[in-house]
């Protein structure tokens, strides 16, 4: 019988968007991969919850990568995607080639502090996750 080498655990960095949530009006955050899988999570959310949301969040911030694309823009220009609910607002933000993040907040939520917010802590989440830009033949720079 052959064992495999036991995997080192991964540093746990939700105190990177612990302190996001902990600003007014943010109720909870995500990191997630390109492909929808979930990186990171504040700790207050659920598991479940937090893998299920990565998931359907994938297809948001690829519409936001592509959508402009058939136009001549570069895949490189997302910056932000704003969902409107009536509940409240939905933002993604990316955070390195391959990697973005996810907020919710309250509907009366001033946006302008939480986009300021938001781009500190994907500042932060790149430089804590080492999430290195691509080059188009995806090698690290």
């Amino acid at each position: 019988m052959t064992e495999t080498a036991p995997t080192a655990p991964k540093p746990d960095r939700s105190w990177v968007l612990d302190d996001l949530v902990e600003q007014s009006g943010i109720r909870a955050a995500i990191a997630v991969s390109g492909d929808g899988m979930l990186l990171v999570k504040n700790t207050g959310l659920d598991q479940a919850d937090a893998e299920r949301w990565a998931a359907v969040s994938s297809p948001l911030q690829a519409c936001a990568r592509h959508g402009m694309e058939p136009l001549g823009y570069p895949t490189t220009g997302f910056e932000q995607v704003l969902v409107q609910h009536s509940q409240g607002y939905q933002l993604l933000q990316p955070f390195g080639e391959e990697s973005y993040l996810v907020l919710v907040t309250d509907a009366d939520t001033d946006l302008g502090v939480v986009s300021t917010e938001m781009q500190v802590t994907a500042k932060r989440l790149g430089q804590e996750m080492g999430t290195a830009a691509r080059t188009a033949a995806g090698r690290h720079t």
